[in-house]
């Protein structure tokens, strides 16, 4: 399979690779020397208790590493392939991709498996390049169809990237917004959302003056103007994983509790460990399937794993974990002011006869009394 690329699909970078070739290349040098420290320095702080998240760090790493050189390869002479500028796009979407994974891991507290949503990014990235190259120009007659081939001023390939960045920026800030407040391993958390947030917010810039510039959106006197700000935001993107000092040797300090009872879990079987992390069992509408949906883990191993490590039906675990709360707010005074219904909703049970029945088999007595007695004594 040949990835030569026809001259006027050429054509459509060539403004970009006639930009890349004006001066000497001490920016990606920079940039390969930053990453390089940065990666030895992770590499160096990386351990079993934190290597959850670390190890996603690192492959961001490693990835923007591989564009950066790509880049350098790019600009080192004139009439490179454009397959170069492809690979370069591709592993910048991968550092992005890593880059949101060790997020949501370090925030959760375990290793997140790489979902279909990030393989689907990828692919319609990947799925362009060869839509824009000539693999698809079967013959004369699609020239008509495949327009974009014979148009030098548009390219599905720089498009999809930006879609497939915004798309993964939209979930890591779902991500942030929902589970950062309530996360137990991440301490700084205001610091370690600023720094998440601008590393997106700059691939975003990067990505969008990209396509600006490359629909000539800005008038062609600002063409350098504007190339030398995409390029500024391109290092940005990577230079701000550095650049707070504090960053670099916080990150390690990211790591799992070793006072969790449940901290010898997998890192892809932490059933009980999210459950419990997360309060799911306060949910009144939490369930086997819903479960199963939420974790990517069938119905069967989340019972079997429940059973293991608790010795439990799944019924009796999560009104067990539910009765344990119902105590810790009759202790704090709850049904002073609530009535002991609201007491079980708050505490996720469907029903009062549910609530109660459960809170008797666990203490011998009714919530009621168990408050009376409580302030009695």
């Amino acid at each position: 399979m040949k990835f030569n690329i026809q001259k006027s699909n050429f054509n459509i970078q060539k403004k970009y690779i006639r930009h890349m070739n004006s001066g000497f290349p001490l920016i990606p040098i920079f940039a390969l020397i930053i990453l390089s420290t940065l990666l030895y320095l992770t590499y160096s702080r990386r351990n079993n208790s934190n290597n959850f998240h670390l190890d996603y760090f690192m492959l961001c790493i490693i990835s923007l590493i591989a564009s950066t050189t790509m880049y350098f390869v790019l600009i080192s002479k004139n009439d490179q392939p454009i397959y170069i500028f492809s690979f370069l796009n591709l592993f910048h979407l991968s550092s992005i991709a890593f880059f949101c994974l060790h997020v949501e891991s370090a925030i959760k507290g375990f290793k997140i498996k790489i979902a279909s949503f990030y393989y689907l990014s990828i692919s319609l990235f990947v799925a362009s390049c060869f839509i824009s190259s000539e693999l698809l120009t079967f013959s004369t007659k699609m020239e008509g169809f495949m327009f974009f081939k014979s148009n030098e001023d548009y390219s599905v390939e720089i498009v999809s990237k930006l879609v497939s960045i915004l798309m993964m920026s939209l979930y890591l800030i779902r991500i942030l917004i929902i589970n950062i407040p309530k996360s137990i391993f991440v301490k700084e958390k205001f610091k370690y959302s600023y720094w998440v947030m601008s590393f997106i917010f700059m691939n975003l810039l990067q990505s969008l003056f990209n396509n600006l510039n490359y629909f000539n959106f800005f008038s062609s006197d600002k063409n350098d103007l504007i190339f030398t700000t995409t390029r500024v935001f391109a290092f940005l993107s990577f230079t701000i994983l550095a650049s707070n000092p504090s960053i670099i040797f916080y990150l390690p300090n990211i790591r799992k509790s070793k006072s969790l009872i449940y901290s010898n879990f997998s890192s892809d079987e932490r059933v009980i460990f999210i459950i419990m992390n997360e309060e799911l069992y306060l949910d009144l509408n939490c369930s086997l399937k819903s479960l199963s949906k939420k974790m990517n883990i069938s119905e069967r191993k989340i019972s079997a794993q429940i059973f293991l490590n608790s010795g439990k039906s799944f019924v009796n675990f999560m009104n067990d974990l539910r009765i344990e709360k119902s105590i810790e707010y009759i202790n704090n005074n709850f049904l002073a002011d609530y009535t002991t219904i609201a007491l079980g909703e708050k505490c996720g049970f469907n029903s009062h006869q549910s609530f109660c029945r459960s809170f008797q088999r666990n203490t011998g007595t009714t919530p009621k009394k168990y408050s009376t007695t409580l302030l009695s004594s």
